[in-house]
């Protein structure tokens, strides 16, 4: 079993549930440092993740890069797959593809989580289910190509 912690930027929301929230390099060491084997990354956006100083601080010495984490910050702007607003439900899906793109740089996964969403008020459990379907696939359908290669 590999054990990680949650890290995030240095100006994360208290809301991400980082452990740490500094500059992502700072991160890393830190939590190699105190035995970690990875770090789970807790981002707004993937764009806040400098690929090259990332890939040099997760191959030192135990350090690993297992996952990208975009979900606490989809929630906070209230970005889901089940929203009854295909603008916003196409916001969450761009986030999350941009996400598994950054991913891939690193043989990680993307935690979605709570970003699939709600049954809104008033809705069908049927209708949020299939707006969820038609996003995750979509998500899958760029996520496949760079798994399998």
């Amino acid at each position: 079993m590999k054990v990680g912690l949650v890290v995030s930027t240095a100006d994360a929301l208290p809301s991400a549930y980082a452990v740490y929230a500094d500059d992502l390099c700072r991160c890393i060491d830190r939590c190699a440092g105190l035995g970690y084997d990875g770090v789970e990354l807790a981002l707004r956006y993937a764009s806040q993740v400098d690929v090259t100083q990332i890939s040099r601080a997760s191959r030192q010495p135990d350090s690993r890069f297992p996952a990208s984490q975009p979900v606490r910050s989809l929630l906070r702007i209230a970005s889901t797959l089940t929203h009854p607003e295909a603008e916003i439900r196409d916001k969450a899906v761009e986030r999350i593809i941009n996400m598994i793109r950054l991913a891939a740089e690193f043989g990680a996964k993307v935690n979605t989580g709570r970003v699939r969403g709600v049954i809104h008020d008033g809705e069908n459990p049927k209708t949020a289910r299939q707006r969820y379907i038609d996003c995750i696939q979509r998500c899958a359908g760029v996520a496949e190509p760079l798994v399998s290669s």
